[in-house]
C-alpha cells in the first residue's frame, strides 16, 4: 500500500474510535504484542522529545571534514592486476585500508545527524547529511602511484563503512524539508536526486521519515510539481510521476503527461504502461492515438507509445490503427526490428505503402540532421552526455542493411558480405551476419532445421527485434516475412554458389586449422548450408554436406561432436 493510501486509512480508522480511552487501550493492545527487541524503540517514539541544538557537534563534524577534504585525514590503497582463466581475462583490482578511523567517525557523524533530526534541530541535521554527502575522501596509493578519491556510497560498497543509504537519504529530504522555507527548500531538496545515493528514493519516503509529520504538504506538491515541470534532468519525470499521482492519481497523471508530451513524455509511457498491465484496450488505443499526436514524431521514446497503441488497437480488431501506429514507431525510431514489425503487421498495413515509410524516416531524419547543423548526433549522446527521455534516435548502419535484407535486397548483403576476403576473423565483420542472411533467403522450408533455427537466431539479434507489448514471436513474423520475399532463381544459383565456395573455405580454415573454440562456428554453417540445398531439391543435401565434412577431418573428434548436434 503507497503512504497516501496508507495514512487515509489511518485517519479512516481514527475517526472511528470515539473516545480518548479507546484510543488508550489500542495503543495499550497493541504495545502489549510488540516483540521484546522493538519495545525500547517503542517508548522512545512515544516520548515527547524538546527540540535541542547539535551546533556543537556540527562544528565538530565541520573541521572534521575539513581535514578530509585537504587531505590530512586519508585513507590508503594498493591495486593489482587479477588474472581469470586467460590472460585477455583480468581486471584491475584496488583494496583499501582505513588506518584513521574514517569509517568509523562517519558512522559516528550520521548517527549524530540522526539523532540532531529526532531532536527536531532540523537546521544542524540537513547541514550535517549535506557536508557528508559531499565528502570526497582521498586513498594514498602505498606505492606512489595516482591517489584515489571515495565517496560516501563507495566507502560503503568497498566495505570500509556499514551504513543504510536509502534512509540516511531519507532522512536527508526529510530534515531539508524541515529546515528551509519553500522557495529555498525545492532546488535544494531536487539537488539531492543528482545523487547515485537518491536513485530509489522519493518525496514518500520523505514524508515516511522523521517523527513530525511534515507540514503544509498540499502548498509543496504544488510548488514542486511547477518546478519539476521546468527541469530536464534524467531523474525529473520519476519525481514528477510520483508527485502527480500522489497529489491526483491516475487521471491527474494522464492530464499531466498531455501538459507536458515533449517535455517529460516518460508520463505517457507511464500510464500507458498501466493501462496495457490492466488490459484496458480501448482505454488505451485512444489514448495512445491521442499521445501520438501531441507528441513530436521525432522522440525515440514515441515508439513505444505507438507499439503500445498498436498492440490495444489489435486487441480490439482495429487493424487499421494498429498498422498506422506501428509506421509511426518507425517514424519515430527508423530501426531494422521497427521495419520488420511493419513488413509484418498484416493486411492492414498495405504493401505498397510500406516502402513510402523508410522515405518518411529519412526525411525525418534529414530534417533532424539540418536542425543539427548537419551533425547526426550520435556521439554526443551515446558517449559524451547522458541520454535524455525527449531524444532523437539517429539510424545507424546496422539499422540500414537490415532494412535493405528485409527489403529483400540480397545484392546489397551479397555486396557487403564479399567485402571480406578471408575465411577466418569474422567476428566484428558484417560477414557473420551477412551469410545467414543468405541462407536464410536460399532456404524453403519452414525453418524446421536446427542449423537454420541458429541462423535465424542470429538475424534476429541484428535486426534487435525484441517481443513486447503481447507481439508475436520473431520465428512467427519471420516465416510470414519470408512468404513476401521473391528471389529470382538465377541470382539465388548465384548466391548458392558464393556461398558454398564461402562456407567450404570457412570450415577448411577453422577445422584445418585446429580453432578448437570454433568448431561450433564451422559445423553450424555447414549443416547449414546442407539444409538450404536439400529445402531447394538436392536429395538428402544435408546429409551429404555433413558427411562431405565429416569425410574431409576424419581424425577431429570434437569437430565431429559438434557436428552431430545438427544432424
Amino acid at each position: 500500500m503507497d503512504f497516501k493510501s496508507f495514512m487515509n486509512s489511518v485517519e479512516q480508522n481514527l475517526s472511528q474510535m470515539k473516545t480518548e480511552e479507546e484510543l488508550r487501550n489500542w495503543i495499550r493492545n497493541y504495545a502489549r504484542s510488540i516483540p521484546e527487541e522493538d519495545r525500547g524503540n517503542f517508548l522512545e517514539q512515544m516520548q515527547t522529545r524538546k527540540s535541542c541544538s547539535h551546533k556543537e557537534i556540527l562544528q565538530e563534524l565541520t573541521d572534521w571534514c575539513e581535514k578530509v577534504e585537504k587531505g590530512e585525514i586519508t585513507l590508503s590503497c594498493s591495486g593489482y592486476e587479477e588474472y581469470g582463466e586467460s590472460w585477455w581475462d583480468r581486471d584491475w583490482v584496488t583494496e583499501y585500508e582505513d588506518p584513521m578511523g574514517i569509517g568509523a567517525q562517519l558512522k559516528r557523524y550520521y548517527e549524530e545527524a540522526e539523532q540532531a533530526v529526532y531532536d527536531r534541530d532540523y537546521e544542524s541535521a540537513s547541514r550535517m547529511y549535506w557536508s557528508l554527502g559531499v565528502l570526497n575522501i582521498t586513498a594514498d596509493d602505498v606505492y606512489g602511484g595516482e591517489p584515489a578519491e571515495l565517496g560516501i556510497e563507495e566507502m560503503v560498497s568497498e566495505k570500509l563503512v556499514s551504513l543504510n543509504l536509502k534512509q540516511i537519504a531519507s532522512l536527508t529530504l526529510y530534515s531539508t524539508y524541515q529546515a528551509y522555507e519553500l522557495l529555498e527548500r525545492i532546488p535544494k531538496l531536487y539537488g539531492f536526486f543528482s545523487w547515485h545515493m537518491f536513485e530509489n528514493t522519493g518525496i514518500e519516503d520523505m514524508m515516511s521519515a522523521g517523527r513530525e509529520p511534515l507540514q503544509k504538504i498540499d502548498e509543496f506538491l504544488k510548488a514542486w510539481i511547477t518546478y519539476l515541470r521546468e527541469q530536464n534532468d534524467s531523474y525529473t519525470s520519476r519525481l514528477l510521476i510520483e508527485a502527480v499521482t500522489f497529489q491526483s492519481g491516475t487521471e491527474g497523471l494522464l492530464e499531466e503527461a498531455k501538459r507536458t508530451a515533449n517535455q517529460h513524455p516518460r508520463l505517457y509511457i507511464q500510464i500507458l504502461e498501466q493501462f496495457f498491465q490492466d488490459e484496458e484496450w480501448n482505454r488505451l488505443r485512444e489514448e495512445g492515438t491521442e499521445a501520438l499526436r501531441r507528441m513530436k514524431r521525432n522522440m525515440e521514446i514515441r515508439d513505444k507509445v505507438a507499439r503500445m497503441t498498436a498492440a490495444a488497437a489489435t486487441h480490439t480488431g482495429d487493424s487499421k490503427t494498429a498498422a498506422e501506429a506501428i509506421k509511426e514507431a518507425f517514424c519515430s525510431k527508423p530501426t531494422a526490428a521497427n521495419y520488420f514489425r511493419i513488413l509484418t503487421c498484416g493486411d492492414g498495413c498495405g504493401r505498397d505503402d510500406m516502402k513510402r515509410v523508410p522515405e518518411l524516416a529519412e526525411r525525418l531524419q534529414q530534417e533532424q540532421r539540418q536542425q543539427n547543423n548537419g551533425a547526426a548526433g550520435q556521439r554526443a549522446r551515446y558517449y559524451w552526455s547522458e541520454p535524455k527521455e525527449t531524444d532523437v534516435y539517429w539510424q545507424t548502419e546496422q539499422d540500414r542493411l537490415g532494412i535493405r535484407f528485409l527489403d529483400g535486397d540480397c545484392q546489397t548483403i551479397w555486396q557487403e558480405c564479399r567485402k571480406t576476403k578471408n575465411a577466418l576473423g569474422w567476428t566484428g565483420e558484417f560477414i557473420s551476419e551477412g551469410v545467414p542472411m543468405l541462407l536464410a533467403i536460399l532456404y524453403e522450408n519452414n525453418f524446421e532445421g536446427r542449423a537454420m533455427q541458429a541462423m535465424v537466431s542470429v538475424i534476429k539479434q541484428y535486426i534487435g527485434y525484441e517481443k513486447e507489448y503481447d507481439e508475436p514471436e520473431f520465428t512467427e513474423r519471420f516465416l510470414q516475412w519470408k512468404k513476401q520475399t521473391v528471389i529470382p532463381e538465377d541470382v539465388k544459383k548465384e548466391i548458392l554458389a558464393y556461398l558454398t565456395k564461402t562456407i567450404d573455405a570457412r570450415v577448411e580454415a577453422i577445422v584445418g586449422g585446429g580453432h578448437r573454440g570454433s568448431y561450433y562456428k564451422a559445423a553450424r554453417l555447414g549443416a547449414a548450408l546442407g539444409e538450404v540445398e536439400e529445402s531447394m531439391g538436392k536429395r538428402n543435401g544435408k546429409e551429404k554436406r555433413v558427411s562431405k565434412y565429416l569425410a574431409e577431418f576424419p581424425r577431429h573428434r570434437a569437430f565431429k561432436q559438434e557436428m552431430k548436434a545438427y544432424m
